[in-house]
């Protein structure tokens, strides 16, 4: 099984186009099954590198500890990854959908999930390493605009339009609204002036 993930995930980050065509007739759920072996393997790594000191100039998590490292910090980030994940690709997962189905899609909501939880590979499996993040954050977003490509029959421009718009809001929401409430993170001390 091991073997099988390396492979699918080696033809996924060199040769995505291809990796499509090939699994044009598979299920939502071999996806999923992928998606959440990379979410695992996402969530473990980023946990230990952000809390266990790799990642220091990450706040506290919530409710938890406010010291950096530890235990308990690094199994808060573990799932706080976790479930941050599952909740950015289903709201993600929709605005793709939407936009697809707008630029004249056709094949239903299951391709769209398929492409894209095959298409956040690059950033489950490298995006945990700092500063990696934002480089592999595009290369998701290109691996899954070829997904949209050949399972849902668009154009590429159509397909990158799919993928690139509802990402982009995505990026915004999650990097000022949503993260904050995972990862303890305060934007607001950037925007208020010191005291005098």
């Amino acid at each position: 099984m091991a073997q099988g993930f390396i492979l699918r995930a080696a033809d996924i980050l060199l040769k995505p186009a291809a990796f499509f065509r090939q699994v044009q007739d598979g299920t939502l759920m071999e996806a999923a099954l992928f998606f959440l072996t990379a979410l695992c393997i996402h969530s473990i790594l980023a946990g230990v590198v952000i809390r266990g000191g790799v990642g220091g100039f990450f706040c506290s998590v919530p409710f938890i500890s406010t010291t950096p490292t530890g235990a308990d910090s690094i199994i808060a980030a573990i799932a706080g990854s976790f479930l941050f994940g599952i909740i950015s690709v289903t709201a993600t997962g929709a605005g793709i959908h939407l936009t697809a189905v707008a630029c004249g899609a056709k094949n239903g909501v299951t391709e769209t999930f398929r492409a894209l939880l095959y298409g956040v590979t690059p950033l489950l499996l490298i995006g945990w390493i700092p500063l990696a993040g934002i480089f592999t954050t595009f290369w998701s977003m290109a691996v899954t605009t070829y997904g949209i490509r050949e399972l849902q029959n668009l154009s590429l421009f159509r397909a990158a339009v799919t993928v690139f718009i509802p990402a982009a809001i995505l990026i915004g929401v999650c990097s000022f609204g949503i993260a904050p409430l995972f990862f303890g993170y305060d934007y607001t001390r950037f925007f208020s002036l010191p005291c005098r």
